[in-house]
């Protein structure tokens, strides 16, 4: 389906916060989100009279955008809708046009669609009034349970995990905001489907060196304390922006929004992370990745984060760009090429042949436990290959 966009124009009079050109792209993320809490308002009954949605998902993908998508299709069905402005005022758009009530003021008609959107400081939650069993309640938020836990439980409100972009939608918004295209494509698949990190960069609110700099802490950072935050990381509870730099947030799939996974989602974060964990201790590593193994949630990006922890942990060269050589490494364990590629990069060849692809699993454990043994027994690696064969493991 084609993307679409929506002026914005309208909206600024009430001082929403509003993009500065007023264009918003209808991604079909939000016709598929709009449609299924659309479905949930349609199936209410006496014991649930009406219905209650958070959507969430990766920070800066355009969750908060979407309540003006909601609220530019419940206008266009003449509906009454409320819109949270700020921590005490709301507006309301109902058939006597656009009239301002405190968030203490839940004088609506029956079935009023209320769209509230949690702020960057987190100050700013679900108002009072839209809490009400008169609304049916969309709220916006980062994956921060902390902010919205209470008041979900509270109104038994379903999650809406919200889908990351496309490279292809994101060539559109790149067309759409007159940016370098090319500049931008490569920062995609850098550092992930993030539109707002791109967009500041590209338009020099932050430097690349910067933002990379801050990448490279943050994987530091979740490296050493990896352990206990992640029972927080697997309940949506990323309290800071240390996590969001590292892991996306995915649905689980298109049928189970409610449910989340946690990807590393480019060969640059992976490489990154994983050169962090190559540097704990023994213990920590093994601990690290037997928590990854253990929450489901984990288990994708704990495949792809081994594949790069092996090639960091076996490489000799700690100056060497050790992201670029794994598509070639793969692609000569399958072609069962391996040559001359044995004797001059024997690191890239033990991962090629040796590591299981796909979630983390009990191959990937013995093979962590062998490694942390005696990772630096360089000469034991052409034995290595001795003992297998021709180097190919028949697994894979």
């Amino acid at each position: 389906m084609g993307c679409s966009i929506l002026d914005l124009t309208f909206f600024g009079a009430l001082n929403l916060n509003i993009r500065p050109d007023n264009i918003l792209l209808i991604r079909n993320e939000y016709v598929l989100a709009y449609e299924h809490i659309l479905r949930d308002t349609q199936n209410l009954t006496t014991e649930r009279p009406r219905s209650a949605t958070l959507v969430t998902g990766q920070p800066g993908i355009g969750k908060t955008l979407f309540l003006f998508y909601v609220l530019a299709r419940q206008l266009h069905q003449q509906n009454p809708v409320a819109f949270q402005i700020d921590k005490y005022t709301y507006a309301l758009f109902g058939p006597k046009g656009v009239t301002l009530h405190l968030t203490t003021d839940s004088r609506v008609l029956k079935g009023t669609w209320a769209l509230s959107d949690s702020d960057a400081s987190g100050r700013r939650g679900l108002c009072m009034a839209f809490q009400q069993p008169k609304f049916h309640v969309i709220h916006t938020s980062s994956p921060s349970s902390s902010r919205w836990k209470n008041w979900v439980k509270r109104l038994g409100a379903g999650k809406y995990i919200m889908d990351v972009w496309s490279l292809k939608e994101f060539q559109t918004l790149l067309a759409l905001k007159k940016l370098d295209s090319p500049e931008g494509e490569d920062l995609f698949k850098k550092y992930g489907p993030s539109p707002r990190i791109i967009i500041y960069i590209l338009t020099k609110s932050i430097e690349n060196n910067a933002y990379e700099r801050e990448v490279k802490t943050a994987a530091s950072t979740l490296a050493g304390k990896f352990s206990a935050v992640v029972p927080e990381l697997d309940d949506l509870d990323f309290t800071d922006e240390i996590s969001s730099k590292i892991f996306t947030v995915r649905p689980k799939n298109n049928m189970s929004r409610g449910e989340h996974v946690l990807d590393i989602s480019t060969p640059f974060l992976c490489c990154t992370f994983g050169s962090a964990i190559s540097r704990q201790a023994s213990d920590q590593q093994h601990t690290f990745f037997v928590m990854l193994g253990s929450h489901p949630s984990f288990r994708e990006a704990g495949g792809k984060l081994f594949e790069h922890y092996v090639h960091n942990r076996l490489s000799p060269d700690e100056s060497e760009n050790k992201c670029s050589n794994l598509t070639d490494a793969r692609a000569a364990r399958d072609d069962q090429k391996l040559g001359d590629t044995w004797k001059l990069q024997w690191p890239t060849v033990v991962y090629a042949s040796k590591v299981p692809m796909g979630q983390f699993n009990e191959d990937h454990e013995q093979l962590l436990k062998g490694m942390l043994n005696d990772v630096n027994d360089t000469d034991s690696v052409p034995d290595q290959r001795a003992d297998s064969g021709d180097g190919m493991d028949e697994s894979l």
